[in-house]
């Protein structure tokens, strides 16, 4: 496979079908730039959680790995062979998605709108309760640890069926679905390891890293099934000894990048618990009551959010 002919055979199908470039490209752009204007706001006005540069870093870092892995080279070696295809699932399941939570972005993002388009949107939300009760259930489900950990690996196993996964390659507006879906259960997913204000997991840390490795272990079996298999799993890719090399490098690419990943989440899971363990006992000592858990309904989001308009329109970004 020579690589210099993917990346020409990918700039010279840009022109003739910008779309699957363009898109990704544009919203990249957009939301970076709604977050550094968000962010900025934050910073001068005072109000909520401040935005650090590692905060951004995070986010933006996280954002350019998204771009690289849907609209770059990389995608168009994901339909040449299974082991690039898992690089691209890997990099929207397990990597992206902790580092965007870890930018923290929701206020960010929901700040940099106009103050105009904000007020109007909270006024028609408080007035509409059952808007608000459709939020607290869809809240409440995915504020659900064991439903959240079900629908990522769910999807993600489900896209790895024969059937569906040789759809998303034949069909762009499938394998955009496909992405799409990944991305939005990832983040469910790591939303209850990785605060992201004003989400708080609930999950103590060492309960994180159970519900990581129960995900890393089946996330392990797959990627032993793929690897091992003696025929071509996906008849996308076609037949022969290079498919099965493919497929078997594949399915250790994503077993490897898994248990990174996963390892390091564990590992920093169980840290966070020895030193809240180690403070509780010392606060314990002390006779210090120990701080209620932190928790928030969609109403309370939207009183907080509600706090931005207390600042006149000309503090607006």
């Amino acid at each position: 496979m020579s690589y210099t002919r993917i990346v020409s055979d990918w700039l010279a199908s840009i022109p003739s079908d910008p779309w699957p470039v363009f898109l990704p490209l544009v919203g990249t752009i957009l939301v970076a730039v709604l977050y550094w204007r968000g962010a900025r706001y934050g910073g001068r006005t005072g109000i909520g959680r401040r935005i650090t540069a590692l905060h951004a870093v995070s986010f933006y870092a996280g954002l350019i790995l998204l771009l690289l892995a849907v609209a770059s080279p990389l995608d168009t070696l994901s339909d040449e062979g299974l082991a690039a295809h898992m690089v691209q699932h890997e990099i929207i399941v397990l990597i992206a998605p902790p580092l965007l939570l870890l930018g923290m972005p929701i206020w960010p993002l929901w700040r940099a709108l106009p103050v105009n388009w904000r007020r109007s949107s909270l006024r028609w939300l408080m007035r509409r309760h059952w808007v608000l009760q459709v939020m607290e259930g869809i809240g409440r489900v995915l504020g659900n640890a064991p439903a959240s950990w079900c629908l990522f690996i769910g999807v993600f196993l489900v896209w790895h069926i024969p059937v569906l996964y040789d759809a998303a390659l034949e069909n762009g507006a499938v394998h955009a679905f496909e992405h799409a879906t990944f991305l939005l259960t990832a983040l469910v997913f790591w939303a209850h390891v990785v605060p992201s204000f004003p989400i708080q997991p609930k999950l103590s840390y060492l309960r994180r890293a159970g519900y990581v490795f129960a995900a890393a272990v089946v996330l392990h079996l797959q990627s032993i099934y793929i690897a091992v298999a003696v025929q071509p799993i996906y008849p996308f890719y076609g037949a022969g000894s290079d498919v099965i090399a493919n497929q078997t490098a594949g399915g250790a690419i994503m077993d490897v990048s898994g248990e990174i990943v996963f390892t390091i989440a564990i590992l920093m899971c169980v840290w966070l618990w020895l030193r809240d363990d180690e403070r509780s006992a010392r606060l314990r000592a002390e006779g210090v009551p120990p701080e209620p858990e932190a928790s928030m309904s969609a109403r309370g989001a939207l009183l907080i959010a509600e706090a931005d308009f207390a600042e006149t329109d000309s503090q607006a970004p």
